[in-house]
């Protein structure tokens, strides 16, 4: 049996057979995967989207990769760079720490991050322990920039 409804924008949906929709019955038929909804609440059930279970390789949803931004207001000075990241940092306050942002130069799923230093170690922040996880590397890197700077 088919059902015919109104989507938000005021267009006619159709809820069955795609020649419901070919008769002119209505403007654009909804599968019947995108039908069924969990929980009853409406919507579309999770795994299935409307090109299938898996996105084309092109989609923007693919894994979203981002180029850092450098950051915005006064006192920030770009301390080094290599050819993936650039170190901005702020001059220490009164209490000897320095507030530094990671910035990378390339698409990465997480392309900034907040650290902070006293010139011995690294605050124990969020994005600290992202970094040392997911970019090990460039966390030794950046070490090793600023026992230079602070020594």
């Amino acid at each position: 049996m088919e059902r015919i409804g109104t989507g938000r924008n005021g267009s006619r949906v159709s809820f069955g057979s795609a020649a419901a929709a070919v008769a002119g019955n209505a403007s654009r038929v909804v599968p019947a995967a995108i039908q069924r909804s969990v929980g009853g609440k409406g919507g579309i059930p999770q795994g299935v989207t409307p090109w299938g279970n898996t996105p084309p390789e092109n989609h923007p949803s693919v894994g979203k990769r981002w180029i850092g931004n450098q950051p915005v207001g006064e006192g920030w000075k770009l301390l080094t760079e290599n050819a993936g990241w650039q170190v901005w940092q702020r001059e220490p306050g009164e209490n000897g720490w320095r507030m530094l942002k990671l910035v990378s130069k390339v698409r990465r799923s997480k392309a900034n991050f907040w650290l902070g230093s006293n010139g011995e170690r690294f605050a124990n922040g969020s994005d600290f322990l992202l970094l040392t996880e997911h970019y090990p590397e460039t966390a030794e890197w950046l070490a090793d920039v600023l026992r230079g700077a602070h020594g």
